[in-house]
């Protein structure tokens, strides 16, 4: 019969519990299996002089000694019986059954009669005067060792037909130890390490005494361990074994000793070094492979450059450099990837942890992934909570983990899907949810989602790509933060949620200077932003800093209210539909009030190219998406100063 040790651990506990119950119920006894005394119950130690006996050679009375042998050694005897050892100290004797070989015997102290004292070795001498402790009746006693008989049966079932040893030493006696089946996991025969501490400790091997010593220290100061570590066997080899131990406290609660159960994990253990060591040699190599792909992938990136700065391309010339740029562009994402899965595994990433409003990182990051909604049609909702979510962070990190969830959202929801984003706070936590109407999840592999190059199943038709790093990127950020991140979905064809939560901070940061704030207060923005959810978390975050916003969808409507508008500074997307950008810049530039308005082109092209028609189009600035509020707010505060 196979018992874990955890059924193993219970019955300990079991037997410790009805150790208690004996100790409670009887008069001072030692129990004895054959010369062994195994067990002690009462207040043994005010009869003997001490209660850290192991054999009738400790018993320093000869008297006493000499008694028991006599009722151990003849089995003639009466099962029960009475002896007046001297000056009428009456000792009882019950011979109770035969174990291993010898009989289990409990001798049992009744010193309510009279003053009684012996001497130890060495001449000291030990008075008993007026203690008394009526003995219990038979019935109680006799009650009290069937449960001993029948925890003692279910003790040995469990030890013989399980691969796990018992381990217990008392702390009064340095190198005692009762190891029970330990040495035939060794491959020793029983009683070859004779009850002694310092043989076992002798088999240890010696990479893992440091962290033995370290266990034994914590049980002495009363705290339960498991350890993990190798033992030279009786073949000389050594194997790996688990030993958890619990620590048993006296009535003065102090440690008086530990119970413990040891099980070779050999054959587990060595699977797991070598998983770890699989592991560590595959981080290696992505963080080699994703190296060195990055000078090939640069040489590309700069004869792209060159390419867009040359005139007179032909069209079919500039398709295929766009085409070039965009997979470009997405081969550095993955190498990116890989590096950042590298770094993460191996702790080499250095987060930069600065008090920041979340709030301000989701209008950047939605920014950088609308290309990826607007393409499959698909519908974002963005609802950013009302009041500032201080978390204390690495901005990029946090920003590129919301940007995994929503890029994830977008890829797994089907064309015209819809997209929810919001920020919250929730018991003094700063909370991002990602929710979609998407594909969803089998509640099957929602435990594994996170996992790193984990990747559920979908049908072929539905097949989204990915090589299964953006989850597990995101699941190693939040926790570096001190964060969590749960997935949920009520299955394929359900949508899915992501959620993640932080922890806030009270710390502000460093906050714009009252100066700016000043110099923003009044003073007139608009904001011409086709993407709904941009557009109204840039007004909310511009009207947070002091400024007077207007919003337009469009550059014809924009336009068409040039003549009753006036403004400071206008921050215009330019691959606005209908009326673009810069045509509407142009417009702008002609109404003599507008002359000294600050321009600003917010868009996602950075080409030489793009920024000469940007500049000739009449803009003071041009901004490149995702946009950092922060740095646009400090920009436009540098340029309205230089005026």
């Amino acid at each position: 019969m196979a018992v874990s040790q955890q059924d193993t651990l219970k019955i300990i506990a079991a037997m410790e519990a009805y150790e208690q119950a004996a100790f409670d119920l009887m008069p001072p006894a030692i129990l004895l299996n054959g010369s062994i005394i195994v067990k002690t119950f009462g207040n043994v130690k005010r009869i003997l002089g001490k209660d850290s006996v192991i054999g009738l050679k400790d018993l320093s009375d000869p008297r006493l000694r000499s008694v028991l042998e006599q009722f151990i050694q003849n089995p003639a005897l009466p099962a029960t019986m009475e002896s007046e050892i001297t000056n009428g100290f009456l000792l009882k004797l019950s011979r109770l059954a035969q174990t291993n070989g010898a009989p289990m015997i409990l001798a049992v102290f009744d010193c309510s009669k009279q003053t009684r004292s012996f001497h130890e070795d060495g001449g000291e001498t030990f008075h008993f005067a007026n203690w008394s402790r009526e003995p219990s009746d038979t019935s109680a006693l006799a009650k009290a060792h069937a449960e001993l008989e029948h925890n003692e049966l279910r003790f040995q079932t469990a030890v013989e037909g399980s691969s796990v040893g018992i381990i217990e030493f008392d702390f009064e006696k340095p190198d005692w130890v009762f190891a029970k089946h330990v040495e035939n996991l060794l491959g020793f025969e029983k009683g070859a390490f004779e009850n002694s501490r310092a043989m076992i400790r002798s088999r240890i091997h010696p990479d893992d005494l440091p962290n033995n010593d370290a266990a034994r220290l914590a049980e002495e100061q009363g705290q339960d361990t498991n350890l993990e570590l190798r033992l030279r066997t009786k073949s000389g080899q050594f194997r790996w074994y688990s030993i958890n131990s619990r620590v048993q406290l006296g009535k003065d609660g102090r440690p008086k000793k530990v119970i413990g159960t040891i099980s070779e994990i050999d054959d587990i253990k060595k699977a797991q070094l070598k998983a770890a060591q699989d592991v560590k040699r595959r981080d290696e190599f992505l963080a080699m492979l994703s190296h060195e792909l990055r000078n090939p992938m640069a040489a590309i990136t700069f004869s792209l450059d060159c390419l867009n700065e040359m005139e007179q391309l032909s069209p079919d010339a500039i398709q295929l450099i766009e085409i070039i740029s965009r997979q470009t562009t997405q081969m550095s994402k993955l190498m990116q990837d890989l590096l950042d899965v590298s770094r993460l595994t191996q702790n080499r990433i250095d987060f930069s942890f600065v008090p920041h409003d979340l709030n301000e990182s989701v209008p950047e990051v939605v920014t950088s992934i609308h290309p990826s909604i607007t393409k499959k049609r698909q519908r974002l909702h963005l609802q950013l909570c009302e009041e500032p979510l201080m978390v204390s962070g690495d901005v990029s990190r946090l920003k590129q983990a919301i940007a995994n969830l929503l890029d994830n959202a977008a890829k797994y929801t089907s064309e015209g899907g819809e997209i929810w984003l919001e920020t919250n706070k929730q018991a003094g936590r700063a909370v991002v949810s990602v929710r979609d109407s998407g594909f969803g999840i089998e509640t099957s592999t929602l435990g594994n989602i996170f996992d790193l190059f984990f990747q559920a199943n979908q049908p072929l038709h539905r097949k989204s790509g990915g090589i299964g790093v953006g989850l597990f990127l995101v699941d190693q950020i939040v926790r570096a933060h001190h964060g969590e991140v749960s997935a949920d979905s009520d299955g394929p064809g359900h949508g899915s949620h992501f959620t993640i939560s932080l922890p806030l901070t009270t710390d502000r940061g460093n906050e714009p200077a009252t100066a700016d704030e000043l110099m923003f207060h009044g003073r007139h923005v608009i904001v011409v932003e086709d993407n709904a959810d941009s557009r109204m978390s840039l007004t909310r975050l511009l009207q947070r800093r002091g400024f007077q916003v207007t919003e337009f969808e469009d550059g014809e409507s924009a336009a068409n209210n040039l003549t009753c508008l006036q403004f400071d500074i206008a921050i215009i997307d330019i691959g606005l539909p209908g009326k673009n950008g810069l045509e509407l810049a142009r417009e702008i530039r002609q109404h003599d009030r507008l002359q000294n308005a600050l321009l600003i082109a917010m868009t996602g092209y950075s080409q030489n190219s793009d920024r000469k028609s940007i500049t000739s189009a009449g803009f003071n600035l041009h901004v490149i998406k995702p946009t950092n509020v922060s740095q646009l707010c400090a920009t436009i505060a540098e340029s309205l100063q230089s005026r």
